[in-house]
Order: C-alpha cells, then sequence, then structure tokens
C-alpha cells in the first residue's frame, strides 16, 4: 500500500519535470514540388537538434502542401465546365431547352461545390449563356433577369459583338440600363460571426449584415468562413419584404484545414499569416518552410513575421534559431568604497533557497500524506523503548 503511494508521488513529480523540460515541436515543409533543392538535407539535420521533437509529416500532408494534391473541387469544376461546352453547341444548333438544361446543371456544381472565388468567371459565362437562350425562346423577362446576374457577377466584362449575334447584344445592354423591378431584403447572420456572404455568386458582405435590393425569386445564399465549412442553401426572396435567416457553421477537419490554408497561398513569397494557419493545423511550437529557394522560420508568436533566409544558409540559421538561450549568470556588483559587496539578483528561480525549502517541504508533505494514506486507524501504535 505505502509502496503504491510513493510511486504514485514519484510519478506526479516525474510528469512535472518532464513538462518542464518539455522539447520545441518543429515541423520543416516543402511549398513547392520537383526534386529535393540542394541543401534541403543540411536543413533537415540542423532542425533534428537535440532538445528537438521533429513532426513527421505523411504523404498526404506532403503533398497538399507541395501543391501536387488537386483541391477536391477541380474535378466539379472541369465536370461544369464540359457541361457548358456541350451547352454552348446546342445552343449554336438552335437547341435551346436541352442547352438551357446543361446550364442548369453546371450552375447547380458551380454554386454548390466550388467556392465562390473558383466559380465567379465560370458562373459569369453560364448566366450569359442562359440569357442568349433564353432570349431565343421568347422569354425576354428571363433573359433579363439572367444578364442582371451575369453583369453583377464581374460588371466591367461586355460581350464581344464579334461573335454575339445583335439582339443578344442590343438585350444584355439594356439589361444594364433596367435595374429589376421587384426587389426585397435579406438579413443574415452565422455563429461564429464574420462569414462572407455570396448571393448567387455575388460577394454581398459579411455576417451580420442585411443585403438591400436583392431581385425577388429563388437565390443561392452561400457562406464562407476560414476554418469552416462552407453553407450554401435556396432562399426565396419575397417583392418588399424581409428574409431573415441564421446558421451555425462547422468546423472543418484538420487536414481540410490544411488544404485550406495551402489554396491561400499565391505562388509567390508566402504571407506570414498563412504560414502561420499552416503552424496552427500541425500542432507545432515552430515551422520551416521551403519554397522556391527560400527558407522561412516562424516561431510560436501568434502574430510574429517570417524570418527569411535563403537555402544556402538556412543549417546555420536553423541552429542558431532553434538554440536554447543561453542560462543566466548571476553577477556579483562591484564594491563601491564604504559599502559591501551585494550580489545580483539575475540567477534563476531553481539557484534561490526559497525554491528548494519549497521543493523540500512539499516532497516531505507528499511523503507524510502516503504514509496517513497507508496507515489503519483502528490499529494501536506500540513503541518499544530500549533502556541502554
Amino acid at each position: 500500500m505505502l509502496g503504491r503511494h510513493v510511486f504514485a508521488g514519484l510519478a506526479l513529480l516525474g510528469c512535472v519535470a518532464g513538462e518542464a523540460q518539455a522539447q520545441t515541436r518543429v515541423a520543416v515543409v516543402r511549398l513547392d514540388a520537383g526534386p529535393p533543392p540542394a541543401g534541403l538535407a543540411a536543413l533537415l539535420e540542423a532542425a533534428s537538434a537535440e532538445g528537438v521533437a521533429l513532426r513527421t509529416l505523411d504523404e498526404t500532408e506532403i503533398a497538399v502542401l507541395a501543391g501536387t494534391a488537386p483541391p477536391p473541387f477541380a474535378q466539379r469544376l472541369a465536370v461544369a465546365a464540359e457541361l457548358v461546352r456541350q451547352a454552348a453547341e446546342l445552343h449554336a444548333e438552335l437547341e435551346h431547352q436541352p442547352a438551357l438544361e446543361r446550364l442548369a446543371q453546371a450552375r447547380l456544381i458551380l454554386v454548390t461545390e466550388v467556392p465562390a472565388a473558383e466559380a465567379r468567371q465560370a458562373l459569369r459565362d453560364v448566366r450569359f449563356l442562359e440569357g442568349s437562350a433564353l432570349l431565343a425562346l421568347g422569354r425576354a423577362g428571363d433573359a433579363a433577369r439572367a444578364f442582371r446576374a451575369s453583369r453583377r457577377l464581374d460588371p466591367q466584362w461586355s460581350a464581344d459583338p464579334g461573335v454575339v449575334p445583335p439582339q443578344v447584344i442590343v438585350a444584355w445592354e439594356a439589361s444594364g440600363r433596367r435595374p429589376p423591378a421587384d426587389v426585397g431584403r435579406v438579413a443574415i447572420r452565422s455563429e461564429p460571426a464574420g462569414a462572407q456572404v455570396f448571393i448567387d455568386g455575388v460577394p454581398a458582405g459579411t455576417t451580420p449584415v442585411v443585403v438591400e435590393s436583392v431581385e425577388a425569386g429563388t437565390v443561392a445564399l452561400a457562406l464562407e468562413r476560414e476554418g469552416h465549412r462552407r453553407i450554401v442553401v435556396p432562399v426565396e426572396v419575397g417583392a418588399g419584404r424581409v428574409e431573415d435567416v441564421s446558421f451555425t457553421l462547422d468546423p472543418l477537419a484538420a487536414g481540410e484545414r490544411l488544404r485550406e490554408a495551402r489554396l491561400a497561398l499565391d505562388g509567390q513569397r508566402p504571407d506570414p499569416s498563412v504560414l502561420r494557419r499552416i503552424r496552427d493545423v500541425l500542432e507545432v511550437d515552430r515551422l520551416i518552410a521551403v519554397s522556391a529557394g527560400q527558407v522561412f522560420l516562424v516561431d510560436e508568436r501568434p502574430a510574429g513575421e517570417a524570418t527569411e533566409v535563403s537555402l544556402d544558409a538556412a543549417a546555420a540559421a536553423v541552429q542558431r534559431w532553434l538554440a536554447p538561450p543561453p542560462p543566466a549568470v548571476a553577477q556579483v556588483a562591484r564594491p563601491t568604497p564604504g559599502r559591501r559587496p551585494t550580489a545580483a539578483t539575475s540567477s534563476p528561480f531553481y539557484g534561490r533557497w526559497w525554491f528548494w525549502t519549497a521543493a523540500g517541504t512539499a516532497v516531505a508533505g507528499g511523503v507524510a500524506l502516503a504514509l496517513a494514506l497507508t496507515m489503519d486507524p483502528g490499529r494501536e501504535i506500540e513503541l518499544h523503548i530500549t533502556e541502554r
């Protein structure tokens, strides 16, 4: 019984000591593809210093960070592009209704399965082609709505008169001069707040927000927020009415957050905020990122900048960066005439008398408690005194 309690106390002291000597967790990642560059082996050796726990990446993480793993929506974007190509051919052959059916399929994929920034240009083309097909079927009102949606997606774009029939150009230009007659409002909230709002692929602010002058009818409402799953729902907007909607956003899994962070890189100098996101997803203290012959060192600070060094000089820089700080040395002040010399107070806490006094008291108390717990309260204690 006594042994159990003593071992429990020793285990507790061992856990405390282990936490005090915890290793620094470090990850080395490549943000580009291709054969390993010269200097990478020396960098990895420098990162495997004493007191460092080097995180091992799996094959999926390596592919995602190197940019060789296609994003999950890439295939769906290709499917939508093929449907638009087929629709354009059918429209040219005067098969307008089959063309509209394929365009509706493409629009559904783009709105629900592709992030708004990636789908915006394709949606613009879909909506314009829908307007052209609807106009050919004599549905001028629906065509004007599709043309206005295309304009909202890309206000700077204009139809090419050398390719598009004149009657379509006239209707396209007229849609820009006539605002929709029936509009409503949509009030949107989310938990957590700060989600980007898109209505039919068009940016409409961040939550909480009230979107004014939304054309009446069914719209696709999408919410996107970093680190959370995308939400897309249809919303029926009534003329002169306010639609009030609220959503709860679910967090992404670690693998999805890593892919999201990698997609945020623009291919140039990595942004420190994106590097910090990668560090946090990998759950390490420090990150060493290699990209295009440069190395970026990101430490534990929540909003710190990344230190940039060349790959040739990275090994020495990483050794200095990961080296533990030198221990504080107590300095003795120079004696002043007429005064007794005094010692400086820069020694570490474990060099003070009160630290060891407190530690000794804690250990003694733990042993006494273990003895008390093992003692049978109903048993008398006999003292044997031997006289000499």
